[in-house]
């Protein structure tokens, strides 16, 4: 009897063992091998402006979704964009996506034309990251592999013109109340922007965040805007302050053409208002 047991208690460990050796290979399986290559050291520019930032990528689960991300407090104010960023993730080598509390992307990098991880801001402002440690997250195979007089075009070729408003920048003529009422959203185009389809209304009667409070109508479909979604504004030294639901804000310069125009140094795609 006691051989049948000692043979029966052998028979049992020998199946935990070898049900843990099966779950090990199915971990092994499931591992984020993009996750894996991308853990370490970063640095995140703001194009068209001097700001960068070093951050790190940690392989460690900061949730049920996402992984530990460590950005300097000093880069969470340079950049707004980073400051609601708690998490990161990335499916393959192609991109990876810098995440809220609740999962979901503030910033989503994609590879552009050359290989660049590139994301656009919520007011239209283009972020650039890249690995500055020994990390392997490599751009494809296809940019990659490309003659480098070929990529060298890529970068050589001519961007598309930026604004041309119709007048130079200048001081404001109005003060405060004269602003208050709805505008037009313009993007870059010529003739003073391209009208975008979506209308914001400024009012100087109820407070908002950073001043007073602004409302986006709800039929907008231009998506930085929509994720930008303007909640408050002021006039400040002779600049329109427009304020995000999410806490951070843009600056307008006045063009004699009675539009607005973002700050070129906030970097981004144009963005403009302009009286209806």
């Amino acid at each position: 009897m006691r051989l049948v047991a000692r043979a029966a208690r052998m028979r049992f460990m020998f199946g935990l063992a070898t049900i843990g050796a099966a779950s090990a290979a199915v971990a092994a399986t499931r591992e984020p091998t993009a996750v894996t290559a991308a853990a370490g050291p970063w640095e995140i520019a703001l194009q068209g402006t001097a700001k960068k930032c070093g951050l790190v990528l940690r392989a460690e689960n900061a949730n049920a979704i996402d992984h530990v991300v460590a950005i300097p407090s000093g880069c969470r104010h340079a950049m707004p964009a980073l400051g609601l960023v708690r998490g990161w993730n990335a499916a393959d080598a192609n991109g990876l996506a810098l995440d809220g509390k609740a999962g979901e992307a503030e910033l989503k990098f994609a590879r552009d034309d050359d290989g660049k991880l590139v994301a656009t801001g919520p007011t239209g402002e283009i972020y650039e990251i890249a690995p500055t440690g020994p990390q392997h997250f490599d751009a494809p195979k296809e940019i990659a592999s490309q003659p480098a007089v070929a990529v060298a075009a890529k970068v050589a070729a001519p961007k598309p013109p930026e604004i041309t408003t119709s007048a130079a920048m200048e001081k404001y003529p109005g003060k405060l109340s004269d602003l208050a009422g709805r505008y037009v959203i313009l993007r870059e185009g010529v003739e003073g922007g391209r009208d975008v389809g979506c209308m914001l209304t400024l009012d100087d009667k109820a407070r908002g965040p950073g001043g007073f409070h602004a409302r986006l109508a709800p039929a907008c479909r231009d998506n930085g805007i929509v994720i930008f979604s303007p909640v408050g504004w002021n006039f400040e030294r002779g600049r329109l302050i427009l304020t995000a639901e999410k806490g951070h804000s843009a600056s307008f310069e006045y063009h004699a053409d009675g539009g607005w125009w973002k700050d070129s140094k906030e970097g981004g795609r144009p963005l403009g208002v302009r009286h209806f």
